[in-house]
């Protein structure tokens, strides 16, 4: 007799001991199969899985039957393809919508009034970016989501010890979906030359 668990690949067949447990199968070895189906038992249903629905159910069946049947109300979270998702049935369909991407879970979503899922939080920053010239145009570091219909941006410019000279000051900003547009002059109102450095904070907030 085997003294592990076929499950959960298959459904154990088990052996009933012979009288006064005489083997086979060996009192012993009913035992360790009893052991590992049990431990791999719980390793697939896992801890708590009555509620892994964010509703709290009375037991497994009663989860199991309203993913089966579910009503308006139920919800649930998954992940797939590394990102998580929120789900709730509105009493026709389940229906999701990204929560995070795993490794940024800053960018927390929402639905918005046409039903499109947006960042919680769109807005995209950095600072001490150096910059050379008259105008510099700083990629984002990470490209915005589809839906970015215009993006508004506030920065601050200096010379940051980069180079010393007359001080910096922002003449122009622009920010467009893929880049901000920073244009400056010397406080004195000269132009700044080519070979100038300086330095730029930003921070850029979406419009959906």
């Amino acid at each position: 007799m085997a003294t592990t668990s076929n499950y959960p690949g298959a459904i154990d067949s088990l052996q009933t001991p012979a009288a006064n447990l005489s083997g086979p199968p060996t009192h012993e070895d009913i035992h360790l199969q009893l052991a590992d189906a049990v431990e791999k038992v719980e390793t697939e249903i896992g801890i708590n899985a009555k509620n892994r629905l964010a509703n709290a159910f009375a037991s497994v069946a009663a989860r199991d039957a309203a993913i089966a049947s579910p009503v308006a109300g139920n919800t649930a979270t998954t992940t797939i393809g590394g990102v998580a998702y929120f789900q709730w049935h509105d009493g026709t369909v389940w229906r999701s919508m990204p929560l995070f991407s795993t490794g940024n879970p800053s960018q927390l979503w929402f639905l918005n009034e046409d039903g499109e899922s947006v960042p919680l939080s769109p807005t995209k920053s950095d600072s001490q970016v150096t910059c050379t010239g008259t105008a510099f145009s700083i990629p984002y570091a990470v490209a915005w989501p589809a839906g970015v219909s215009s993006v508004d941006v506030v920065a601050n410019v200096y010379r940051g010890g980069l180079s010393s000279g007359t001080p910096i000051v922002l003449n122009q900003l622009i920010a467009t979906t893929t880049h901000v547009h920073v244009y400056v002059v010397k406080a004195d109102g000269a132009a700044v030359g080519g070979s100038d450095q300086w330095t730029c904070d930003f921070i850029a907030t979406a419009t959906y």
